[in-house]
């Protein structure tokens, strides 16, 4: 199972002391995925019909709350603040890009099983 490793410039505190200077994010299982789907939804332009990408906030924070492996507490990630709450919503989206499977290659458009045509990609015909 793929993990991403967030190193952390400022280490978070733990109750009784306990020091983290990284963050680790899990790929989300098979199951984890039927339940929870894709972090994304694909809407299209009313006036040119071009698809694109809206984020599922609830399912990324859904996601967050899953795969988060350290630190084990998942409230310690408040002393991160925006910034590495960027860095882990990105960690968790890098799981859905294309390309991102076995192979590691790293893509720059998510996959949707809810369209024939991958999101991001140039209508035919243009």
């Amino acid at each position: 199972m793929r993990t991403v490793t967030i190193p952390l410039d400022k280490p978070l505190t733990g109750h009784g002391g306990e020091v983290f200077r990284r963050v680790v994010v899990r790929e989300p299982t098979f199951n984890e995925y039927l339940e929870y789907g894709d972090p994304f939804m694909v809407a299209q332009a009313p006036q040119s019909g071009i698809p694109f990408l809206l984020e599922d906030k609830p399912a990324i924070a859904a996601y967050v709350r899953l795969l988060v492996t350290e630190p084990d507490d998942p409230l310690l990630l408040e002393q991160g603040g925006m910034r590495l709450a960027q860095k882990v919503r990105e960690a968790v989206l890098s799981f859905f890009q294309a390309g991102a499977g076995a192979d590691g290659a790293s893509g720059t458009s998510p996959r949707s099983s809810s369209s024939s045509s991958a999101p991001g990609s140039t209508p035919s015909g243009t």
